[in-house]
């Protein structure tokens, strides 16, 4: 291009706008409802405007492809290239653009779906943090189906909701979600689901007839936590989500007779109302009674037979895992063991009170030698004691001689300042003049008189 700093910054305007808008669900259509891939087919006409629309946002979606940020969906669910070179090589332009050529040719395939891949990834970071910030590495809540997983996960598409919104969020009621729509659209579910497989979060397993689940019923197994690779499904996983299965398909039964216990109710008033209802009312309230005798308790008896068994099941796992902690601190502990003898302790603190012995010589000697020095140099330790104090006490001397002095500076100068002879006879009268006021005051106290005659300094004669 003749101008690349401003192609740059174009392709990063549309690559922006295009991944926000389509995380925001604002390119989504019926055809398409998902919001983690954009129809190429249709993307032209999403921006249209005033019957215009945005010049080489063909090169652009193509530039984007090359780069691997988007990803035909047709190439997304093929055999896994990203399986063979990683997910950060792909990602690489000139491999990229080779592998494509080389495995599905030109062009974005049959579907024309392109997913755009930064959303993928964030999003199923998301995802991950949601389920793992529920769960206590428990087998039941790490197993699920693909419809739980839509339920559970809805909000994670969703760009305003934080981390701990989308907890919150995916703990209510999956019929409560259901009714009010937020459902996972079930490409965006396959697109997730692929992502975190390819990156050994979880994995999963068709169920067929005989595990009577119900046709093309998928089975989501979950790591036991983030930082461990998922393992492969077993006899006891799908045994277990059989009876998870079968506890949320009696907790139904259970919402529909309470909620069929209601209806009647109503019915039978209304029909009480009527002329002729009567034999209405009686059939409803028979139909009633037999819900409440007969079905619900027995019902009610088997969900909690069921919850018993999913108690023991998450026991049994819970105590599974301890044993494991267990045996790997023991192994743990073995190996440190292993590294460490009984002899060899002997020896440590052997050699450990031997050096400390020599060092203690070593500190006598080092002290006999310092005393052989000041021998040497004509100096005892207790003459050295005693010049040192006879220079201390010639200090003091110097010091009270220097404080005599500045006392007696003191002393002359404030005998200068005193008031010559000629002026005792004014002072005198002015002694007396204080003393007849002094007098006349009587609530003055006596002692205050005196402190302030004692004030007036009167020279001597």
């Amino acid at each position: 291009t003749e101008n690349p700093e401003s192609y740059t910054e174009a392709l990063g305007f549309w690559k922006t706008l295009l991944m926000d808008v389509s995380t925001k669900g604002l390119v989504t259509t019926k055809t398409s409802p998902s919001r983690l891939c954009i129809d190429h087919k249709q993307l032209s006409a999403l921006f249209l405007y005033k019957g215009d629309t945005p010049m080489g946002l063909d090169t652009v979606v193509d530039e984007l492809v090359q780069k691997g940020e988007f990803q035909p969906i047709d190439e997304y669910f093929a055999w896994s290239v990203r399986r063979l070179v990683g997910w950060i090589a792909y990602k690489v332009p000139f491999i990229n653009r080779q592998l494509r050529s080389l495995v599905y040719g030109n062009g974005y395939g049959i579907d024309g779906r392109l997913v755009v891949c930064s959303a993928v990834e964030r999003v199923g970071q998301r995802v991950l943090d949601s389920h793992y910030e529920q769960v206590a590495c428990s087998l039941m809540d790490n197993l699920m189906d693909m419809e739980e997983f839509r339920l559970k996960f809805a909000d994670t598409l969703s760009p305003s909701i934080s981390a701990n919104e989308v907890s919150r969020e995916s703990q209510k009621s999956d019929k409560k979600k259901k009714d009010q729509g937020t459902m996972m659209s079930l490409v965006d579910a396959d697109i997730l689901i692929k992502h975190l497989l390819d990156l050994g979060h979880l994995t999963t397993m068709q169920l067929d007839n005989r595990h009577q689940l119900g046709d093309n019923r998928t089975l989501i197994k979950f790591a036991a936590s983030i930082r461990t690779r998922v393992q492969p499904i077993t006899e006891a996983d799908t045994g277990a989500f059989q009876v998870i299965w079968t506890l949320k398909q009696l907790e139904r039964q259970v919402d529909q007779l309470e909620t069929r216990v209601c209806v009647l109710d109503t019915q039978i008033r209304q029909a009480l109302k009527t002329s002729n209802g009567k034999k209405m009312a009686l059939s409803r309230l028979r139909l009633k009674r037999h819900i409440e005798l007969d079905v619900l308790p027995k019902r009610i008896d088997a969900l909690h037979n069921i919850e018993r068994v999913c108690i023991r099941l998450e026991q049994t796992s819970s105590e599974i895992q301890l044993m494991e902690a267990f045996e790997a601190g023991t192994r743990a502990l073995k190996g440190l063991n292993d590294s460490v003898q009984v002899d060899r302790i002997g020896r440590v603190f052997d050699d450990w009170a031997e050096e400390s012995l020599r060092a203690s010589d070593l500190d006598d000697v080092m002290a006999d030698g310092r005393a052989g020095v000041q021998v040497a140099a004509g100096l005892s330790g207790e003459d050295a004691d005693d010049e040192l104090e006879a220079e201390l006490e010639a200090l003091l001397e110097e010091e009270r001689k220097k404080d005599l002095k500045e006392l007696a500076s003191n002393s002359a100068s404030r005998v200068d300042a005193m008031p010559e002879p000629d002026d005792a006879s004014r002072l005198a009268d002015i002694l007396q003049n204080v003393s007849l006021a002094s007098d006349t005051d009587a609530q003055t106290p006596r002692d205050h008189k005196q402190d302030d005659s004692e004030k007036v300094a009167v020279p001597a004669e």
